[in-house]
């Protein structure tokens, strides 16, 4: 039993000690990346006026999002618009 900051205490944490035990051990087997996605857009391709190649960048980023849930992280291949 997980003990609470007295340690002679039981903890309150209601249930959440094992999740967070199992957080912990699942991060100190496997080192943590942090990744960002973009979207990208260019004038004249994409557009010539700031709402549509922001509507442009937006439709990259959330494609690339959803193939980076498709094929995990760090993917090599990236999906293309054209």
């Amino acid at each position: 039993m997980h003990r609470g900051p007295a340690e002679h205490e039981p903890c309150r944490c209601a249930g959440n000690c094992r999740i967070s035990q199992l957080v912990r051990e699942g991060a100190a087997r496997e080192a943590a990346y942090p990744e960002i996605t973009i979207g990208v857009a260019t004038a004249p391709e994409d557009g010539d006026q700031a709402a549509s190649l922001l509507e442009a960048a937006d439709a990259r980023l959330y494609m690339q999002k959803k193939h980076r849930r498709t094929t995990g992280p760090a993917s090599a291949a990236s999906p293309t618009t054209e």
